[in-house]
């Protein structure tokens, strides 16, 4: 009876804290459905229907709610009615600024922020549009394309065609296909830097490597010191069970594999830093490639190394030694361009 109690009390506490979640998520929907001009409000005054739009025209289409340190390049950025408040801070003035002038693309809807353009380092306006008249800024390598009224490219607003076509022309304008809605504008998401965020890519090797070795060092030190002796019963150590498990699961994981993978993909993108490649336009064949024209790389049989690691990783192997090996020969191409 005592067990079918516990049982009981252990699926009441569940649905309770399930039943809580979805109210707070049901409620944080409510919220964000019910600003203005957002792509998530389907209502006359929300924008819902050019997000829709875009992905039918087969963009890569995302939310963005985080700060605009975060952005990525290659992009194109639609800010629709955005908080004055949030847009206009320095920090985010700051970044955006930065970011426009790798060359990316802002499509900037709403009215009377002529002067903020300016403030952004904005120059060489020009007309833009054949049916809303817009200007189109050039800021460093990228650019804004500015129209003033955002009443037309409401869901309401859409329903006359020619502003939809326009907004379509301004995503052909900036010829990137991903397109990120800011929704981050309109106060929804999160302003707070992650840790996970600052450490970059290194870091989080780091982080990773050291989890690995926590891990090892559990297992280690854990072992099972056999199975002490009772009067008529001889039974196992519950704890030492526990981590004996432990260290099964995590051998069974392939780690070897994952940190292989990871310390290959870092070597990868040193590789076409230096090769001139850029950051992200570039695939394992544009390496290989590039690395047997280059006079410092073509002795290193970068094709071959990678083929390697790439079958080692597919077959899940925990063979230290090819591991340690296949580190060295890694590390002998990272040495090789510095």
């Amino acid at each position: 009876m005592k067990r079918y109690k516990k049982i009981f009390i252990y699926a009441a506490v569940i649905m309770i804290i399930a039943a809580a979640g979805l109210i707070v998520y049901d409620f944080k929907g409510e919220i964000q459905q019910s600003i203005e001009y957002s792509c998530y409000n389907v209502e006359g005054d929300g924008t819902r229907a050019l997000y829709l739009l875009t992905k039918e025209m087969g963009y890569d289409v995302e939310i963005f709610t985080r700060p605009s340190r975060f952005l990525p390049d290659n992009a194109t950025v639609v800010a629709i009615g955005p908080v004055s408040e949030i847009m206009e801070s320095n920090m985010e003035k700051k970044y955006l600024k930065a970011w426009l002038e790798r060359g990316n693309v802002l499509i900037l809807i709403s009215y009377n922020l002529e002067k903020y353009i300016e403030e952004l380092g904005a120059t060489q306006p020009r007309n833009f549009g054949r049916y809303d008249r817009g200007y189109k800024y050039s800021v460093g390598k990228g650019s804004i394309i500015y129209f003033a009224n955002s009443e037309k490219y409401t869901n309401s607003g859409v329903k006359d065609l020619e502003h939809g076509v326009q907004f379509i022309e301004a995503l052909e304008d900036g010829s990137y296909n991903k397109v990120l809605f800011n929704e981050y504008f309109h106060g929804i998401g999160s302003s707070g830097v992650k840790l996970w965020d600052i450490i970059g890519f290194g870091g989080k090797l780091v982080v990773i490597q050291l989890a690995m070795c926590l891990l090892i060092y559990i297992f280690n030190v854990s072992r099972r010191f056999g199975k002490p002796v009772v009067v008529f019963e001889t039974f196992k150590r519950q704890e030492n069970e526990n981590l004996f498990a432990l260290s099964n699961i995590y051998y069974k994981a392939k780690a070897n594999s994952m940190a292989l993978e990871i310390y290959l993909e870092n070597v990868k993108q040193d590789l076409a830093k230096f090769l001139g490649l850029g950051k992200d336009d570039w695939t394992d064949t544009d390496i290989i490639k590039a690395a047997k024209e280059n006079n410092l790389l073509k002795d290193l049989e970068v094709e071959a190394v990678f083929s390697e690691c790439e079958s080692f990783i597919r077959s899940g192997k925990n063979n230290s030694k090819e591991l340690l090996n296949l580190y060295k020969k890694l590390e002998s191409i990272r040495k090789g361009i510095r």
